[in-house]
């Protein structure tokens, strides 16, 4: 995906060095090869972010809104909700800033919808049917408690591990 868009928008020597780059980052390099579902959701917000931006400079806009929606309901299903309310709040600033109704109006036509629907709701109500404080845990607890408890303590560990993060 970082090759495409580098090549997409400024080149294929750009899309190449910018692979590159990635590719020898040592926490990216690390992460990939263990399993953490942190990279799930990196891979599923890179793709989301991508096909938004996609969507929005597209005149025919349907294909790529449909891969946003299908990117942004697999992050979800990777991670919860953080996989909707960071690219969305990211994706409702961009729409403002560029003033974008023509992308706005896509993503909430039905297909989008029915489609983030399909590919969300199965799992949330087979959760919540075999375990029924399902949502208070996943909503409250882990997701809103949980991603402001582990966001306060990463920031010291961002600190020591931004330091480490360059390229080889």
């Amino acid at each position: 995906m970082t090759f495409s868009f580098g090549r997409h928008h400024f080149g294929q020597r750009a899309g190449l060095l910018a692979a590159g780059i990635l590719a020898t980052a040592p926490l990216f390099f690390i992460f990939s090869q263990s399993l953490v579902i942190d990279m799930v959701l990196t891979a599923c917000f890179t793709a989301t972010m991508f096909a938004f931006y996609r969507a929005c400079e597209a005149e025919a806009k349907t294909r790529w809104v449909l891969a946003t929606v299908l990117a942004a309901s697999l992050a979800i299903l990777a991670k919860g909700l953080l996989g909707l309310v960071l690219p969305g709040a990211i994706a409702v600033l961009t729409l403002i800033v560029r003033r974008d109704s023509a992308t706005l109006r896509a993503l909430l036509r039905p297909a989008p919808i029915g489609l983030f629907l399909l590919i969300t709701m199965p799992w949330f109500i087979w959760m919540s049917a075999t375990h029924p404080e399902f949502l208070q845990y996943f909503l409250i607890n882990n997701d809103f408690v949980g991603n402001l408890i582990e966001s306060y303590q990463a920031t010291y560990v961002l600190l020591i591990i931004k330091a480490q993060n360059y390229t080889v």
